[in-house]
């Protein structure tokens, strides 16, 4: 799907189901997507069509939701999935909205997934650029992304990820505007596994209870490393990473933590 435009549908406007196993690749390039009634796009596996891959690209497109608790892209899948999102815009007005939803219910396939050079404008509140929830391995990079918000309590990346998974983020920045963001965000990691952090840019406000880097659950043991310096400004808790579940080190602020 290339250089095409979606208004005013009222389903999603991109909605593929999949019922029987098979491999399964979709290219979403230089397209434009705006709903005010659902999300904008969905991949959804049904039964019978777990274990099924699903090849994901999206790339130099815009997704616009206007209406509450909707995704730009919405992907809920139970096999190998491996998904890029590189050079895209994603515009939230609504509240409680989310730019990227990932959810794989599968305990052994891995989940590859990118996001890259894009941007996230949030107006709505409690809204996330990427939601990520994996129960077996995950790979992600995420890096080169511009995240504005500019209503209260917004995340930027935010995860719950199986044992075996590798994440690197890189070179991002986030601003807020209003108050009560958090920029990175672990709900759970289960290990083995690391993360690695380098050059991440916080731009935050005192007006509320602003988070930079956390890491709310590490069960078993973690691997953090990274070299270049995250600076974080204006949070009210800079990092957190509960006692004794990590080895290894990054730089926030210009000193290594934990």
């Amino acid at each position: 799907m290339a250089n095409s435009a979606f208004f005013g549908n009222g389903a999603a406007n991109l909605h593929a189901q999949f019922s029987l196993p098979g491999s399964y690749a979709y290219s979403i390039t230089g397209s434009q997507f705006a709903s005010s009634t659902a999300d904008n796009v969905v991949m959804n596996v049904l039964a019978g069509g777990e274990g099924s891959t699903l090849n994901l690209t999206a790339q130099g497109d815009t997704f616009a939701n206007s209406l509450t608790a909707t995704n730009g892209i919405n992907v809920n899948w139970n096999g190998a999935l491996s998904a890029n999102i590189d050079q895209s815009l994603f515009t939230v007005t609504g509240g409680n909205n989310t730019g990227v939803l990932i959810n794989n219910a599968s305990l052994t396939a891995p989940s590859t997934i990118l996001m890259t050079n894009g941007g996230f404008e949030s107006t709505g509140g409690a809204d996330t650029a990427l939601r990520v929830i994996t129960a077996g391995p995950a790979a992600l990079t995420l890096s080169t992304n511009t995240f504005n918000f500019d209503a209260a309590n917004d995340f930027g990346f935010r995860m719950s990820l199986g044992a075996s998974s590798t994440v690197k983020i890189a070179k991002n920045t986030f601003t807020d505007a209003a108050g009560g963001a958090t920029g990175i965000q672990f709900d759970s990691l289960t290990g083995p596994g690391s993360v690695t952090l380098n050059d991440n840019l916080m731009n935050l406000t005192s007006l509320g209870t602003d988070q930079g880097i956390i890491f709310s659950s590490i069960t078993n043991t973690l691997q953090l490393s990274g070299t270049d310096d995250n600076r974080i400004f204006n949070a009210t808790t800079p990092y957190f990473i509960p006692f004794g579940t990590t080895t290894g080190t990054f730089l926030v602020n210009g000193t290594p933590v934990p």
